[in-house]
């Protein structure tokens, strides 16, 4: 019995992880660091990264389509040597406001409201995640909410022509694009003051739809996106019309949704 029980607390000794207490104030500072070397644009961001670290990114782009991303922390940090010189460049800071910390034994998770000040959009949805070691922090978990397209007021606000040549520079260097295994967009323009969309229903042939069967399905689709995504609402309050194309997968056109501001209301 004796034999037994010193191996038990040998083992304790030896292989337990103790908890190590963490207070708000250190969890912040640790974030705060975070915030500092960010803005600095420092690489050595990354040795603040556990590499078994779980990263999630998700993507919203302007014509709707939404796709997550998944990487661990030692792809994450690869990927930040390479991305910090471009973000230096092109002046992609961020501003974090309504910081919460969460504490459970010797991990935090902090939440907080992410603003971009290059692309004027806030990340509701942040958080990070760490944990104290006898080294100090690192970080296990990491969520944001990022977008191509630019939400900032600028100087062509109120001149639909400029706006809806900023809308088609934005979305043309990403298509073609799968927006699910059934739809492919094609290409955008702009035709006086209508923005066009047009998109190839790759598995459709000639004659399985009609036009009235195919908007009946997808009018109410287009319609809610077109209404509630901000750069797409923003172009139809200022007077344009959104129209969605959609060919058989041997470019014959099918039919044609157009939404404008009335439809909105």
């Amino acid at each position: 019995m004796f034999k037994l029980n010193f191996v038990v607390v040998v083992f304790i000794l030896f292989f337990s992880q103790p908890v190590l207490a963490v207070t708000e104030k250190e969890a912040a500072e640790f974030f705060e660091n975070c915030i500092k070397l960010g803005e600095k644009f420092d690489v050595s961001i990354k040795n603040y990264y556990s590499d078994d670290a779980k990263i999630h990114a998700y993507r919203r782009y302007p014509h709707g389509l939404e796709r997550a991303l998944e990487m661990t922390g030692k792809q994450w940090k690869e990927l930040l040597v390479q991305a910090m010189p471009l973000a230096k460049k092109r002046g992609d800071r961020c501003e974090y406001k309504n910081i919460s910390y969460a504490i459970n034994g010797s991990t935090v998770k902090i939440k907080a409201d992410r603003y971009s000040l290059l692309k004027c959009y806030t990340d509701k949805e942040y958080y990070m995640v760490i944990r104290k070691d006898k080294d100090g922090f690192q970080i296990i978990e990491e969520y944001s909410e990022t977008q191509p397209q630019s939400d900032c007021i600028k100087a062509a606000d109120g001149n639909l022509e400029l706006l809806l040549k900023d809308a088609e520079n934005q979305i043309k260097g990403f298509l073609p694009l799968m927006v699910d295994e059934e739809t492919r967009l094609d290409t955008v323009n702009i035709m006086g003051d209508t923005f066009n969309y047009r998109y190839t229903l790759i598995n459709v042939a000639s004659g399985e739809f009609d036009s009235k069967s195919l908007s009946k399905i997808i009018r109410p689709i287009m319609l809610e996106q077109t209404c509630n995504a901000p750069n797409l609402r923003s172009l139809v309050n200022a007077g344009a019309t959104i129209a969605y194309t959609y060919n058989d997968k041997n470019g014959k056109e099918i039919a044609t949704i157009k939404i404008n501001k009335d439809d909105c209301k």
